[in-house]
Formats: C-alpha cells, sequence, structure tokens
C-alpha cells in the first residue's frame, strides 16, 4: 500500500491491483486496514412476528492463500503489518503499522496448505504428495495420468527384439522397419497368449495388419490393411501367414 503525494496504489508482488487519485493533500488518517477480505456486514431483518434478528451477510469471497511481508508507506516512512512477531536476527525492521486482531485458526502462522492427499485422489495404489493446496501422484509402473488414471501399456508389455512401442488411448502398437528382396513376399509372426491371461470365449480367426510400403525410385508412403489367416494353432500360440 503506497500512497506518493495524491496518488494511492495497492501492489501485489510488484504488481499493481488498485490505483486511485485523491484531490486533498492532507496527511494519511487511515482507521482500519483489512487484508484478506471485508468482514460479514450486519443487517438488520424483521420478521413476521415483528421480531428483529441481526443477519450478516458476505458479498466478497475472502482470501485464501499466503500474504506477506505487507508494507505501508506515506511516501516517505515505510510500516509494516505484522500478523505474527517478526524474527529475524540482524534485520532492522520498520516500525508496526497498529494493532493486528485476528480470529483465532482462520489465520495461521507459517505457509499451510489444505491436505490434498486426505480423499485419496490418487489410483492404482499410487502413493500422494501434498503440495500447495494440491497434490502430486508417483504412479507404479504402468499407469500415468494426473491421478494415475491412465495405463501406460509399452510399460506393462513387451515388443518384439527390434520394434518400438507406442502408447494409444486403448492399447499399443508395436513398429518396426523390415526390408523384403522381392522374392518372398510372404511374413510370418507368432501371437503367444500369456498364462495370466484368460481370453475364454474369444477365438482368433483373423487378425488385421497395417502397413506402410515404400516402392520405386521415389520414397512413397502408403498405407495398405491385410488380413492375415491362422495356419497352425498349437496349444500356446496361434501362428499367422500374411501373404501381401
Amino acid at each position: 500500500f503506497v500512497r506518493n503525494v495524491t496518488l494511492v496504489q495497492v501492489k501485489v508482488n510488484g504488481s499493481e491491483h488498485f490505483r486511485k487519485t485523491i484531490s486533498e493533500m492532507g496527511p494519511m488518517d487511515v482507521q482500519v486496514l483489512y487484508l484478506g477480505g471485508e468482514p460479514p456486514i450486519g443487517r438488520h431483518v424483521r420478521q413476521a412476528d415483528n421480531t428483529t434478528n441481526e443477519m450478516y451477510v458476505s458479498e466478497h469471497t475472502n482470501f485464501k492463500g499466503v500474504i506477506q511481508d505487507v508494507q505501508i508507506s506515506n511516501g516517505s516512512h515505510i510500516m509494516v503489518v505484522e500478523f505474527f512477531p517478526l524474527k529475524v536476527a540482524d534485520v532492522e525492521i520498520p516500525p508496526a503499522f497498529g494493532e493486528v486482531t485476528f480470529e483465532e485458526g482462520k489465520i495461521l502462522e507459517g505457509v499451510v496448505s489444505d491436505d490434498a492427499c486426505k480423499d485419496s485422489p490418487c489410483h492404482h495404489n499410487a502413493t500422494c504428495h501434498v503440495t500447495w493446496n494440491d497434490y502430486r501422484c508417483v504412479c507404479p509402473r504402468g499407469y500415468k495420468g494426473k491421478m494415475c488414471q491412465e495405463m501406460e501399456f509399452c510399460q506393462l508389455q513387451d515388443c518384439p527384439t527390434g520394434s518400438t512401442c507406442r502408447n494409444l488411448d486403448d492399447g499399443y502398437e508395436c513398429v518396426a522397419n523390415f526390408t523384403f528382396d522381392g522374392r518372398n513376399s510372404s511374413l510370418g509372426f507368432v501371437f503367444t497368449q500369456p498364462e495370466h491371461v484368460h481370453l475364454s470365449g474369444l477365438v482368433f480367426d483373423s487378425i488385421d495388419i497395417a502397413y506402410r510400403s515404400r516402392t520405386g525410385p521415389y520414397a512413397r508412403t502408403m498405407l495398405s490393411t491385410t488380413r492375415a489367416q491362422p495356419v497352425y494353432e498349437p496349444r500356446a500360440s496361434t501362428i499367422y501367414d500374411a501373404i501381401s
């Protein structure tokens, strides 16, 4: 809070939030200074039985956060607002700006955050850490996101050697490069069902394969799709043969 001759300013973190010009050049006469919000406004309400009650109405949302280093200046002298006694060694503290009064329990000393982990926002047994009025989840392997609610499939599944795993919204894909010499155009691969995955009731009788190819003297990329049919079905795996 700064007054410079006829200009009155309020600055927060160096940014101006209020400016007003007054016409008279007199001494600064401040009776009450409110920080964090105005007190409730008392208003008398008459009931049907002709009795009068007092109702408090708050027209403003009170501030929630940290306020520190509040200084008041009249243009030549600086005063400070002490919510709690300042404990700073070897530092000359300006005089206090009057007496500070507040309701205990609503103004706390130091930086105090809400317990954002109280309701256990992190999923899949993730570890929750409280930050400033927020939380941060340390996700276990295979999960990601603000609350570890998204699966990171590439952390749980392995792609064949020489291929790269890419996470998708509903799964993952393995991307690899292969070069054909033009004499043998067949492609074979083996699908192995993990022992811990049970696919009862589901029959794999076909699979779609998408690929990009480059042919000719120019690098031309095309996206094609072919359907592969199983040619051999042992108990633990299925071999597919795609003819392009």
